[in-house]
């Protein structure tokens, strides 16, 4: 199993419990790790034999900017189906972090890791 790691990608979305969460956007950074064969994309040079991370990215930001969550485990969990549904692989590992979450903590981060079920 070979690994992909995005890590950093900001964006804004409305998510939390709170009236003023529901109503002004916040930061969340991404981190993504998800597992690849690397083998035939490197012994052919090819893009096509891979996954694009400009597509995952423009997917992480398309499923942000048209859902809203209260939870960030509710944001996490659909976020992660959503990329194994879209994308070949078979293992994801995803955090989100939160910073405006909480005056008292630097941030609020959430990681979860899931596999894709072959039916």
């Amino acid at each position: 199993m070979d690994i992909i790691e995005l890590k950093g990608i900001q964006l804004k979305t409305l998510i939390g419990v709170y009236p003023s969460e529901k109503e002004t956007p916040q930061p969340l950074f991404i981190d993504l790790t998800y597992a690849i064969s690397a083998a035939k994309a490197a012994e052919q040079d090819d893009l096509t034999k891979t996954i694009d991370y400009d597509l995952i990215i423009q997917h992480l930001k398309d499923f942000v900017h048209n859902t809203q969550f209260d939870l960030l485990e509710t944001l996490a969990e659909k976020l992660a189906q959503s990329l194994l549904a879209t994308f070949p692989t078979n293992w994801i590992k995803l955090s989100i972090n939160k910073p405006e979450a909480n005056p008292n903590a630097q941030a609020i981060i959430l990681t979860i890791e899931r596999r894709k079920h072959e039916p």
